[in-house]
């Protein structure tokens, strides 16, 4: 189950699911992607939960494009997204892309991302 001020890491494919009021994050199988685990899938899967959940959902360095689509969706759906800035990401292939596609998507320095992560938790 999806926990306060709990870090979960996907070692592989994984997608957010509605178990009653809470969410949970399970593994995922069938998906196709050249990334594994894919970021896009599991923002797609968060899609259908904003409407009935607060999601934050942050998109940090990386090569090529892998969750920027996902977070634009969500960012379009009503959620908080964020993609980390070129001054601190190591490689800004990945929220570059996000914040090309999306120009609401918040573009924030790692540490402005932490801040607002802890201020986001604790409403």
């Amino acid at each position: 189950d999806i926990k306060r001020s709990t870090v979960h890491i996907c070692e592989t494919h994984c997608e957010l699911c509605k178990q009653g009021f809470d969410l949970k994050l399970e593994s995922a199988s069938g998906v196709i992607s050249h990334y594994n685990p894919s970021v896009d899938h599991l923002f797609y899967s968060a899609v259908q939960l904003v409407k009935s959940h607060d999601i934050l959902a942050i998109l940090l360095t990386g090569i090529g494009q892998d969750g920027a689509e996902g977070l634009s969706a969500l960012q379009n759906a009503g959620a908080t997204c964020i993609a980390e800035s070129e001054r601190s990401a190591i490689v800004f292939g990945m929220p570059k892309r996000a914040a090309e596609l999306n120009a609401n998507i918040k573009v924030m320095h790692l540490d402005s991302i932490i801040d607002y992560i802890k201020k986001f938790g604790s409403v």
